[in-house]
């Protein structure tokens, strides 16, 4: 594919992704084929090689067509990103040398932001797992406030059922339990009746 003899005043080529091979060149073997690229000089290239779909901006978005250059043919861009495998448990402890080894090709080259590919990919997901926590929150909340409206409802349900009649000293208490609405009428004919029936023995 792309190496260092592609570069300034050979023949230009670039690399396409597997969504570019079937989009524009279905059923037929892209290699060999060229394309004009309209940024830049608008020279055709050639095409040399298919990769398969990079998702760059979040692992939700769709694959689109790509195309890639070296960027020795392509020198258009003042910012690239550049992509270093490495082996333990840092990463990032090869910043250093990797500094050193940009200032030997290019003082005037800075290194911006490093991060590995796990901060790339959990900044990703950020978003969707911010969502899936609140969401948690709010039914736990929501679950909350349901086992205390069901208890309030249980315990008003029972004190309603369970209330008593008090009457005063020397009088029969009567009890009545579950008695709403026009059910509570015959309880108080029975205390009246009560009433007047010690009084009666008292004359």
């Amino acid at each position: 594919m792309l190496d260092d003899a592609d570069r300034a005043g050979g023949t230009r080529v670039v690399v396409i992704n597997q969504t570019m091979a079937d989009r524009f060149f279905a059923g037929v073997d892209p290699i060999g084929r060229r394309l004009l690229v309209t940024q830049g000089d608008n020279a055709w290239r050639e095409i040399v090689g298919v990769v398969g779909d990079v998702k760059s901006i979040g692992l939700a978005e769709h694959a689109a067509p790509q195309v890639y250059e070296s960027y020795l043919q392509h020198p258009y861009l003042n910012t690239f990103s550049i992509v270093v495998r490495t082996t333990g448990d840092r990463p990032t402890a090869i910043v250093p040398e990797l500094r050193t080894v940009l200032r030997s090709m290019d003082a005037r080259l800075p290194l911006g932001e490093v991060r590995t590919l796990e901060d790339i990919v959990a900044a990703t997901v950020r978003p969707q797992r911010f969502s899936t926590t609140l969401i948690g929150v709010f039914g736990v909340a929501a679950l909350l406030l349901a086992a205390v409206g069901v208890y309030s409802v249980m315990a008003s349900t029972v004190s309603r059922g369970r209330r008593t009649a008090i009457a005063p000293a020397g009088r029969t208490i009567h009890s009545c339990s579950g008695l709403s609405g026009n059910s509570r009428a015959p309880a108080g004919i029975v205390a009246t009746g009560s009433g007047i029936g010690h009084a009666a023995r008292g004359i």
